[in-house]
């Protein structure tokens, strides 16, 4: 939930902005006095194909426009279009980045960097690209049979890891059901009779190989508490979406 960002500053705002397009496939992320930075994204089977929308909200032009694209540990990112040294008044660059997942992370962000100028004053900085790991995750159909099989093979920690903690808001099960299929791109499946649990199930993909995840989260609503167990093949990953169930429900940055 994303309340009015009026009473914020630009900061603030922008912290706001990245931690909601994360879980989305398009949004602006970043914005400032000369800038306001957009994508559009869309992933499939461990590869990524994101467009950077970089635009110039001034009256003046930005000159010397520049873009490096640092390596990354677990991605295989690179520029595939570059933007225009010079983006007119109210106008837009565009930066293509082509990315592929080449093992499980968490709690790390590609980034990129950019140089220009601006009424001959010169600026650089680094910007993470909101870019999480289950961009790389497609929904996992199983029936109950298969959910359960896969369910009793993982167990204990650092695979199997489950944790109590309160919502920030009134439990809404839609919005819980969006935050697992759109937000983390798992597939929500009608497996469990309790209409306040949830179960989901998605593989990660990366070139080293394909992981099996799943989620239950069982949702006491006249409490706002929630459990939450996640399994998966990569300790790595169990981790990671149980801090993003926590932060995205609970508002608690693990």
């Amino acid at each position: 939930t994303f309340k009015d960002m009026s009473e914020f500053t630009q900061e603030e705002k922008n912290i706001i902005l990245f931690k909601r397009t994360c879980v989305l496939p398009e949004g602006v992320f970043y914005e400032d006095d000369r800038l306001q930075i957009g994508l559009k994204s869309e992933y499939s089977q461990g590869q990524g194909r994101l467009m950077l929308y970089i635009g110039n909200i001034t009256d003046a032009q930005i000159t010397n426009f520049t873009t490096l694209v640092p390596t990354c540990p677990f991605l295989n990112i690179a520029a595939a279009e570059t933007v225009s040294p010079i983006i007119d008044p109210k106008s837009q660059g565009r930066l293509l980045l082509m990315v592929k997942s080449t093992n499980p992370f968490k709690d790390s962000y590609p980034a990129v960097q950019i140089s220009y100028m601006f009424q001959n004053r010169s600026f650089t900085q680094k910007l993470d690209v909101p870019l999480i790991f289950t961009k790389f995750i497609e929904p996992l159909q199983l029936n109950l049979q298969q959910y359960l099989n896969i369910w009793n093979q993982i167990k204990n920690l650092p695979l199997e890891h489950q944790e109590s903690f309160k919502s920030l808001t009134p439990i809404n099960m839609q919005a819980l059901s969006n935050l697992l299929s759109i937000g983390l791109r798992l597939q929500v499946l009608p497996l469990d009779p309790n209409i306040h649990n949830l179960v989901a199930a998605g593989t990660f993909f990366a070139s080293t190989g394909q992981l099996v995840c799943l989620i239950r989260i069982e949702t006491n609503p006249s409490s706002q508490m929630l459990r939450a167990t996640v399994k998966t093949y990569s300790g790595e990953l169990t981790v990671g979406l149980m801090n993003l169930l926590i932060e995205y429900i609970g508002g608690v940055k693990k």
